[in-house]
């Protein structure tokens, strides 16, 4: 980051999770958690602290403890972060601006990008990191943040119907004058997959519908929950669930345990819409089956992993696998996709950014990355 002219590295995370929460059936405000800190990788000094009230940067609503790794974006391609998103237990996505060569506090900007929870009685909440992808097509351009659902510490809960998100994010280059927060109800409910298994006329208006709002959603269904970060990879947003279910009452002296299943999603980031044919469904033709599949390994599954091995006689760019542990889920031939480039002049500055399906715009969450100082 860009702290006082000098590139500094630092390292950045929430302030965890609030057992406060342990049993929770609706929101209400953490008293720990709820705050990101920036601190100096080279000797731990305190930078800066983002939460709802006394930090560097008060952000209103920031209520709720932040338990997954924040993602940090440098959507200028300069080697400097000017941006974090962050999602919190209480179903919010939260953004944060820094401008490059300025760390001041009254430089800092950020606000609610998000929030799932709003005038709606269900509870759902993120424990993950957001993954985050461009796109750019007849028009419209945004960043899309995607995320999954799930109480980890109850993950035999089956009370609450947890989702799969996209949520668009238009202000993609620059920090918005106003945060605007989005609503549950400004979204697209994709569960039934129209876009592929509706009629004609239905596709056209789904179609219409995703295109005009602020994104979409899916419905788990099986007690589903999601308690792994999303890969985006050429517009195919890769992730898994798991559902569990405690056994029957046994005899005395048995051991009582839970069983569970894992399953490995590929949807489109546009649309929610399956990507990979025959996945869990019949070959020929994209439907909602080919979504998901059920993985052959036990407990909860992690992120998937695509690993490029090589086509014929070894030549890389070839063939794709996608991995959940070391179980091999599904693999595809891989093209090559021309990247594009866009140049953006703006109030006298000029910014770029190389921009291609293959990759989303992130640095690794755990990985010390730069300030200006």
């Amino acid at each position: 980051m860009d702290i006082s002219g000098t590139t500094t590295d630092v390292l950045v995370f929430g302030g965890g999770y609030d057992p406060d929460q342990d049993g929770a059936t609706s929101r209400l405000d953490d008293d720990e958690g709820n705050a990101i800190y920036i601190i100096n990788a080279s000797d731990g000094t305190l930078l800066r602290t983002i939460s709802d009230t006394g930090p560097s940067l008060s952000i209103a609503d920031m209520d709720n403890g932040i338990a997954g790794d924040i993602l940090p974006i440098d959507i200028n391609s300069n080697g400097i972060t000017d941006r974090l998103y962050a999602a919190d237990v209480g179903g919010r996505i939260i953004r944060i601006d820094i401008p490059d060569s300025d760390f001041s506090s009254t430089a800092l900007s950020g606000g609610i990008i998000a929030d799932i929870n709003m005038n709606t009685l269900d509870y759902r909440r993120f424990f993950n990191t957001p993954e985050v992808g461009y796109f750019n097509r007849g028009g419209h351009q945004y960043l899309a943040v995607m995320i999954g659902t799930g109480n980890r510490p109850s993950p035999l809960d089956n009370v609450i119907t947890d989702r799969f998100y996209m949520i668009k994010d238009p202000a993609v280059w620059t920090a918005p004058s106003t945060y605007v927060t989005v609503a549950n109800a400004d979204l697209y409910d994709a569960t039934d997959n129209t876009v592929q298994d509706g009629s004609t006329a239905d596709q056209i208006q789904a179609r219409q519908d995703i295109l005009t709002a602020s994104g979409w959603f899916i419905d788990f269904g099986n007690a589903e929950k999601s308690f792994s970060k999303a890969v985006l990879y050429n517009y195919s947003v890769l992730f898994t669930t798991y559902s569990a279910a405690r056994s029957t009452d046994l005899a005395a002296c048995e051991a009582r345990g839970a069983n569970g299943v894992s399953r490995f999603y590929s949807v489109n980031m546009i649309n929610g819409s399956a990507m990979f044919d025959g996945l869990g469904g019949h070959e020929g033709t994209l439907d909602v089956g080919d979504r998901s599949m059920v993985l052959s390994m036990l407990g909860m599954p992690p992120s998937p992993t695509l690993v490029f091995p090589g086509g014929q006689n070894g030549v890389l760019g070839q063939v794709v696998k996608a991995l959940v542990g070391l179980e091999e889920v599904y693999e595809w031939d891989d093209r090559f996709i021309p990247i594009s480039w866009e140049e953006v002049f703006q109030s006298g500055s000029r910014g770029s950014l190389t921009p291609s399906p293959h990759n989303t715009l992130h640095a690794a969450p755990h990985r010390a990355f730069h300030l200006e100082w």
